[in-house]
């Protein structure tokens, strides 16, 4: 199976297109075929991708805050990663019912920050991590609003449209950030827990910046045609 949707990006062979196309989107478009006709398929043929973005924007992460905040942290980390199920899924299923949109490709990134930023922020309020690291992940989040506030200037100002963010880099990123953002909850003051967040703040950082990187240049290249 092929998808219409092209991929300017160096890491696309082995972040995107083999595991996204080749083994996502092909099972459950071989899925869907299989079960064509069954009354399952056909309901599930009736829900828009974009309801599992919004789902990831305006449900999840409450559901995640108030798990936290009650220390009930094994169901919000359960909450967590089904949340995130719905970024792997949201982009395959579109391409598999035929209903890929600009909005769609907007509102997948969108939902994303959303989602994070809503838990991390709460996150960062509840739980006794070191100053520094405190400062930090306030800094990645103003670093995270390039991508949002560059689209708007272009939208706006320049009346053109480039995606927010669909590289291997920004998945890299989002792969970290959903793993990274539970050893919050967990966190007890030690060596070891400061060499492990250290570790993967540094690798949050370094996935942010290259997909900012990579957006901006590919915005710049698209801007001037």
């Amino acid at each position: 199976m092929k998808t219409n949707e092209k991929i300017n990006d160096p890491l696309a062979p082995l972040l995107i297109t083999t595991i996204r196309e080749r083994i996502i989107i092909g099972r459950l478009q071989a899925w869907f075929d299989k079960n064509k006709n069954k009354k399952i398929t056909k309901l599930l043929d009736k829900i828009h991708p974009n309801y599992l973005s919004v789902s990831r924007a305006i449900i999840f992460p409450w559901v995640v805050i108030y798990c936290v905040s009650v220390e009930a942290k094994y169901y919000a980390l359960a909450i967590w990663f089904f949340g995130w199920l719905t970024d792997i899924l949201d982009g395959p299923w579109a391409t598999v019912t035929r209903r890929q949109t600009d909005s769609g490709k907007v509102l997948d990134p969108l939902a994303d920050r959303i989602y994070f930023f809503l838990v991390l922020l709460n996150s960062l309020l509840l739980t006794g991590l070191p100053a520094y690291l405190t400062h930090l992940w306030y800094f990645f989040l103003a670093l995270e609003m390039v991508i949002p506030l560059s689209y708007l200037l272009l939208r706006i100002g320049a009346k053109k449209s480039i995606p927010i963010e669909h590289n291997a880099f920004g998945k890299l990123k989002a792969f970290i950030l959903a793993l990274t953002l539970p050893f919050f909850w967990f966190y007890a003051p030690g060596a070891n827990w400061t060499i492990m967040l250290g570790g993967l703040t540094l690798a949050a950082f370094i996935s942010s910046v290259a997909s900012i990187s990579f957006y901006l240049l590919n915005s710049l290249k698209k801007f001037g045609q």
